[in-house]
C-alpha cells in the first residue's frame, strides 16, 4: 500500500514549516540584538571605569570637579544592580591609586594619569570583570 499526501496536506505541511522557520529566524535576530545591546552596555561600563579612574587620580581638579560624565554613564548603562558600580568604583580606585609620579626628572613629580587610566581601560582584568555582569535589557530604553 502506497502512502500519498494530497495537495492540501502538503500545503498545510509547507505552511507550518514556513511559520516554524520564520519563528526561529525572529528568535535568532532577537538574540543577536540582545547580545549587541549587552556588548554596548559592557563597553559603556568600561568607559565609566575609565572616567572614574581619571576622576579619582586627578584629585578632583577643576576640570574633573565640573564633569558630569560619571552620572551620565550610570544613567545610560542602566545596571539595576548597584553593586556593579561599587565593584567598578573599587577597581577604578585601585587603578588610580597605583598611578605614581614619573621617575623622569623632566616631568617633575607629575603623574601619567591618562596614560595609566587608558592602560587600565584596555586591560584584560577590566574586560573580564565587565563581561561577568549580566543585565536585564529593557527594550523600551
Amino acid at each position: 500500500m502506497e502512502i500519498t499526501i494530497n495537495k492540501i496536506g502538503l500545503s498545510i505541511l509547507i505552511i507550518f514549516s514556513s511559520f516554524a522557520i520564520a519563528s526561529c529566524k525572529r528568535e535568532i535576530k532577537a538574540d543577536i540584538a540582545q547580545d549587541s545591546i549587552l556588548v554596548k552596555k559592557q563597553e559603556l561600563l568600561k568607559e565609566y571605569a575609565l572616567c572614574n579612574c581619571v576622576s579619582l587620580a586627578s584629585n578632583k581638579d577643576t576640570v574633573v570637579n565640573n564633569d558630569i560624565s560619571l552620572a551620565i554613564y550610570r544613567e545610560i548603562t542602566d545596571y539595576t544592580d548597584l553593586k556593579v558600580y561599587k565593584i567598578i568604583d573599587s577597581i577604578s580606585k585601585n587603578a588610580a591609586d597605583s598611578i605614581h609620579p614619573s621617575i623622569i626628572a623632566d616631568y617633575g613629580d607629575k603623574k601619567p594619569i591618562l596614560l595609566d587610566c587608558i592602560t587600565f581601560y584596555k586591560s584584560k582584568k577590566l574586560d573580564s570583570l565587565v563581561k561577568t555582569f549580566n543585565v536585564t535589557i529593557d527594550n523600551n530604553k
